[in-house]
């Protein structure tokens, strides 16, 4: 075994540790931290190479810092015509550089970052109707972003470092954006290139957004309360308190008649967005509401744990018609499939559940795609059911393309 003593050369850059390497036609290129990459170059010396130390085989022909934020390269790769490298650093950010560039002694090596994914957990994840827009937060790394999920990239990225998001929401019209932070809710317009501030709303500890479907309410979870606010004039309409503890999930239904929501206590209550009073509830002290999806003003589906076993309800007329034992994880996230009785589900281990249809007194027709290594945080389906977003506490975005829910293999 050989060795190379300074991998980056310089005295200073001794304590710059070599996480990955790859190797190319001249000889071999280093990624380290702190941003770092050296090349190394073969240096021709006849015979006897064998017998040489790795300094003496190949030279150290440059090293530079192609991220001025100091982010680990962790990977790295190189084009078939050996002109630009392909960087991944560790804040799971993609770069692109020249080779050139990095022998360049007029100007310090650029390398140009493309949007790359979130670094930790995707906290919330929300899909506009009008435009092909996602939009992701996440409370690890301090970014709220913007994606185009036809074209598969990044539009957006707006970092709010130490003020992390907690929850966020789009405009069903794709040009107006929602964002909880620790002590308020920043209003947002969605531009090409940014997001530009609109207004603020003080309200402390929200960790759920929604609009409604016809874009003029914005519902938000503070604990055991929902706070429902216009979005016309951003005054407070009233607020929603009928859950002894937090809640969990809240469902506008298509037409904005109902409002659904369930809490840890075992309850679920259907709202009337007339008058804001609740109509019948259903409590199960000894049962865990974790999600619901409302299909119509007085249908909806919820996930249910009772007794360590996951149970899917199914509401009609605000009352429960049926429900049905099912053998998988618990159910995160729920949605009802466009034009079709199929159920989408995102469990906490991180697959997604199809459920052709939710038989009463049998077990559903289901297939399951194992996507996300850790719990399933976000899902949702444009509005003419060709395309279904997961997002994951892997940090990891899913774009499926979806062309029918008859078989396993057109999904």
């Amino acid at each position: 075994v050989r060795t190379i003593e300074a991998p980056f050369g310089e005295a200073d850059l001794d304590e710059v540790t070599p996480l990955c390497v790859r190797s190319f036609t001249g000889g071999f290129i280093l990624g380290g931290a702190l941003g770092y990459v050296a090349v190394w170059e073969s240096d021709d010396g006849g015979e006897g190479e064998s017998m040489k130390s790795v300094e003496e085989e190949y030279r150290l022909s440059t090293a530079a810092k192609v991220r001025p934020e100091g982010d680990a390269v962790c990977a790295l790769d190189i084009t078939v015509g050996e002109e630009q490298l392909l960087l991944g650093f560790g804040n799971s950010d993609i770069g692109i550089i020249a080779m050139a560039s990095l022998y360049s002694t007029e100007e310090p090596a650029s390398c140009h970052a493309m949007m790359g994914n979130h670094a930790a957990a995707i906290t919330a994840m929300d899909m506009a109707v009008h435009r092909p827009l996602i939009v992701t937060a996440c409370k690890g790394d301090g970014t709220v972003r913007v994606w185009n999920f036809t074209a598969r990239t990044c539009e957006i990225r707006a970092n709010f470092g130490e003020d992390s998001p907690c929850a966020v929401a789009i405009h069903p019209f794709g040009y107006y954006a929602a964002v909880g932070f620790g002590d308020r809710i920043r209003l947002y317009h969605v531009l090409v290139k940014d997001l530009k501030l609109h207004s603020e709303i003080a309200l402390r500890a929200v960790h759920q957004l929604k609009f409604s479907f016809g874009g003029h309410l914005l519902a938000a979870i503070q604990g055991k309360l929902i706070h429902i606010f216009s979005v016309r004039t951003l005054t407070k309409v009233t607020t929603l308190q009928g859950h002894t503890r937090d809640v969990q999930s809240i469902s506008f239904d298509p037409e904005d008649h109902t409002l659904w929501s369930v809490g840890d206590e075992g309850k679920l209550i259907v709202w009337n967005l007339t008058t804001f009073e609740q109509n019948p509830a259903r409590t199960e002290p000894t049962a865990k509401f974790c999600a619901i999806s409302s299909i119509a003003q007085d249908q909806a589906t919820c996930s249910v744990m009772r007794n360590g076993k996951q149970v899917l309800q199914r509401y009609s007329q605000y009352h429960l018609e049926f429900e049905t034992e099912l053998h998988c994880a618990q159910i995160t996230r729920l949605s009802h499939f466009p034009g079709s009785s199929a159920v989408l589900a995102g469990t906490d281990k991180g697959s997604l559940q199809v459920y052709m249809s939710l038989p009463n007194g049998s077990q559903p027709k289901s297939y399951e795609l194992p996507l996300h290594g850790l719990s399933c945080t976000g899902l949702c389906v444009s509005v003419d059911g060709r395309s279904l977003v997961t997002v994951g506490e892997d940090g990891v975005i899913f774009i499926l393309g979806v062309q029918g829910l008859a078989s396993h293999d057109e999904l």
